[in-house]
Formats: structure tokens, C-alpha cells, sequence
């Protein structure tokens, strides 16, 4: 009994390890023990115990019994003719043996888990692991211009070099952004996420009375590694911007491409947890914004009792710890960062965007987070991988519900493809690119 309580699951973000550690590692528990630095967190398809369940051909003749019919081994039955009925049972029964055989009988065995190879854990991208100690490095994908193309908004400062492990990038226009060979990178998410921040900010200022060029100040709640905190900043030069971020490695990166970019004398990055961090007066007046962006982790993690190992709600953590805490919720997921925006909003004309994930019940858990802390969601934009697929994600502007009760108005929804099914750019991506430094 006491070994089944052990192995049972907590969805408790406190739960501790075997040694006592407390909730601080960048992914608490995504590593079960230090002993091999090569490899990940838990296997998702055998849970750590080596083994794995599968499913193997057997032939249909294995267990056949070898009996004869007690008649027919009377030798003086042995010429006697049988019915039509038995000749057709007969008949069935050789085809349904070559029908099985044909298609093959399983039965489930235990063997070596094949993704782990019996290891119980991943191991770590063979990218991350070789370049891990190798110099930084500036990427070599080339982005595809035109002829006619002109490189748009402010340009970047450079002087700034990659560490080990590292490769400057492209990110918008001129500005670049320092990534980690085999570990997270900025996506279509962020992107369109800064894209409908940008967008969502301007409309809110057509309803203004004394409406603004651009925010004085942004926010972006677990900047992660800063992509959409300099997208915002490249799209409103005079915008001061802050970004939150409880990695240390991801946060010590995004300073170095706000360096590297030029525009560290207005955008900064500090390291905390984004449930907790409290100095937001030092980076705005009282600590109020006029836009807020997150892009929180899609997944829920789960935690082992007495262990404190973590492993997935659903899918596989990532085989890289800097990407595990972007797609799975170690510090809380939409609720949380609905829970940190609502104090930081200036005013009702203020805006909060924020990207989800539309798999299981992602959407609702979006309305309750809204709901709870007293948020009304204006617009949801579903984002389709491809034209012929159900939406990936979508980004949802938020604003503060109206204190004396007033119904919320309706939510408009939109769609943006990203591509068709033949893989070409939808037209409307291709416009959000332009519009955001990106050549077509």
C-alpha cells in the first residue's frame, strides 16, 4: 500500500524532491536525479520504469489445440462421409485460419521501452548536447528578400557576442535575438501574438478622447527569452518596456539581445516569477501599464508524491529544460497570468493580449480566467496552422469589465491562416510579416 501511495500524482506546483528542494529550479522536477547531464526528463511513453507494453504478431497456429475428434479417430469412421453443414463448417473454419494468418493475431508483451532505450528518461536534443560547449555563433539561414525589399524599423546596435551554445538570429527588421542552439526558440505564436498586441492598441485608441501615438508603457508577463518584448518595442520605439522571467538563462539572454538591439535604454528584463514579483512601480508609475502581453505554457504538469518528478498532463516534456517551463505549466498557466495582468492594467482603455492553446479545454479555462479576475475578453483570433486544420492557438485582447456591472459586449472572433494546404503563405500572413520587418 505504502509503495502505491508513493506512486501516486499531485498536480501540486509546492511538491518537493527526494532531497527537499524547494519550488525554485527553472522546471522543478522535470530532471529526476544530476547523475547523467545528458540526459532529459522522465520518459512519457514507459514513466521511468524501462519497460514498455506493446503489441506483437503471433502465429494463429501457436495455441491450436492438437486434438483430433474422437469420431474421426475411429478407424471405422474413418471413410464416412460427412454432412453438407459440417462440409461448410469445415470450409469457414480453413478460411478464418488463413484470414487470421493473413492478417495477423497480437498479444501485448513487456519489452525495453524504444524511446528511452531503457534508459527511464530522454535524452537531450543531440543539437543541444554537441553545441552546448562549442562558441557562439551567428545563424546562417538566410532570410529570402526581394530585390525591392527595404529593411524597416529601428536598427540594432550589435557589439554584443553569443555565448557558448548560442546563435544571434533573426527576429524583426534589423534586430536580432540570441537563441540557444537545440533549445527554445521564438515562434509563429509570439509573432502573432505582438502582432495583434500592436493592433488591439491602436484600435483601443480610436475610442479615446485624447488618444496616443504609443503606449508610454508595456508589460510582458514570463518573457522567456524577451521575443515578444521586442517585438512590442520595435513596433513603438517610445514605449518603455519591462519583461518578467523566472528563468535565469532565458532572462540573462533576453538582456543581451536588448543589448545587442540598442534598446536597453528603455527596455529591461528582470528575474521572477511573474505570480510573485512585486517592484512593478520601478519600471511604471504605481505599476500600471497601458498594454500587457503573455504567451504562458499550454500544458498541465503533473507531480509525482515523494519524488517531486515531474511528468506531463499530456504530450512529453520537451528534452530540453530551457523549453520545458514555455510549453508546460510549472508556474501556472492562462489563470495565472490573467491573475498578474489584472492589477497591472492603467485603465479600462488599456489592453491585455494573451495567447492559448486550443486543445482540450484550453478556451474555457481562458473564459474562467478572464471571469475570475475581472477581465472581458474584446476579441478572440483563432490561428490555423493550415486552412484545412482545426485552429493550433488563439490570441485573445482582454480589457478590465466594467466596475458598475455593465454587460461585457460580444466577443468577435476572426481567423488567420498561415498557410494553405499546399503550404504557401496565406496572403494575411504574409501581410502580418511585412507589417512586422519580415520580407514575404
Amino acid at each position: 500500500m505504502a509503495s502505491e501511495t508513493a506512486a501516486q500524482e499531485s498536480t501540486s506546483p509546492h511538491a518537493q524532491n527526494a532531497a527537499g528542494a524547494a519550488f525554485a529550479a527553472d522546471a522543478p522536477g522535470w530532471r529526476s536525479t544530476e547523475d547523467d547531464e545528458d540526459l532529459g526528463p522522465i520518459c512519457w511513453r514507459c514513466k521511468g520504469t524501462k519497460k514498455s507494453i506493446v503489441k506483437v504478431s503471433v502465429d494463429p497456429n501457436e495455441n491450436e489445440a492438437n486434438t483430433a475428434d474422437a469420431a474421426g479417430n475411429d478407424d471405422d469412421n474413418n471413410d464416412a462421409k460427412t454432412s453438407p453443414q459440417e462440409d461448410g463448417e469445415a470450409d469457414a473454419g480453413e478460411k478464418n485460419k488463413k484470414k487470421n494468418k493473413k492478417k495477423g493475431k497480437k498479444k501485448l508483451v513487456e519489452v525495453t521501452c524504444r524511446v528511452c532505450e531503457g534508459a527511464g528518461r530522454i535524452k537531450k536534443k543531440r543539437k543541444e548536447v554537441l553545441h552546448a560547449n562549442q562558441a557562439g555563433k551567428t545563424s546562417s539561414r538566410k532570410r529570402k528578400v526581394p530585390d525591392d525589399w527595404v529593411i524597416p524599423g529601428p536598427a540594432s546596435k550589435g557589439g554584443v557576442e553569443p555565448e557558448a551554445g548560442e546563435e544571434v538570429c533573426h527576429l524583426l527588421g534589423h534586430w536580432r535575438i540570441f537563441q540557444r542552439i537545440g533549445g527554445h526558440r521564438w515562434s509563429t505564436d509570439d509573432l502573432v501574438t505582438a502582432w495583434v498586441a500592436g493592433r488591439a492598441w491602436r484600435e483601443a485608441q480610436k475610442s479615446v478622447a485624447e488618444p496616443q501615438q504609443q503606449p508610454a508603457h508595456c508589460l510582458d508577463l514570463g518573457c522567456g527569452i524577451g521575443s515578444v518584448l521586442m517585438m512590442v518595442a520595435w513596433q513603438f520605439t517610445e514605449a518603455r518596456c519591462l519583461g518578467v522571467e523566472a528563468q535565469v538563462r532565458s532572462a540573462t539572454m533576453a538582456r543581451r539581445s536588448i543589448e545587442f538591439n540598442g534598446c536597453a535604454d528603455r527596455c529591461q528584463v528582470v528575474q521572477g516569477d511573474i505570480r510573485e514579483y512585486a517592484d512593478f512601480d520601478k519600471a511604471a508609475p504605481e505599476g500600471k501599464f497601458d498594454l500587457v502581453t503573455g504567451t504562458p505554457p499550454y500544458f498541465p504538469v503533473n507531480y509525482t508524491e515523494g519524488t517531486g518528478v515531474a511528468t506531463p498532463g499530456l504530450g512529453g516534456l520537451p528534452s530540453c529544460e530551457q523549453s520545458a517551463p514555455a510549453r508546460y505549466e510549472f508556474r501556472g498557466g492562462v489563470e495565472a497570468y490573467c491573475a498578474a495582468a489584472r492589477p497591472r492594467l492603467r485603465s479600462r482603455d488599456s489592453r491585455f493580449v494573451v495567447c492559448e492553446g486550443l486543445l482540450g479545454a484550453n478556451h474555457s479555462r481562458v473564459l474562467k480566467g478572464a471571469s475570475e479576475n475581472g477581465l472581458e475578453i474584446l476579441q478572440k483570433v483563432s490561428v490555423h496552422g493550415r486552412d484545412d486544420k482545426p485552429a493550433l492557438f488563439a490570441v485573445y485582447v482582454m480589457r478590465l469589465a466594467d466596475e458598475g456591472g455593465a454587460d461585457s459586449p460580444p466577443t468577435q472572433e476572426e481567423s488567420l491562416i498561415i498557410r494553405y494546404k499546399g503550404g504557401k503563405r496565406s496572403e494575411a500572413y504574409v501581410s502580418l510579416m511585412a507589417s512586422l520587418g519580415i520580407p514575404p
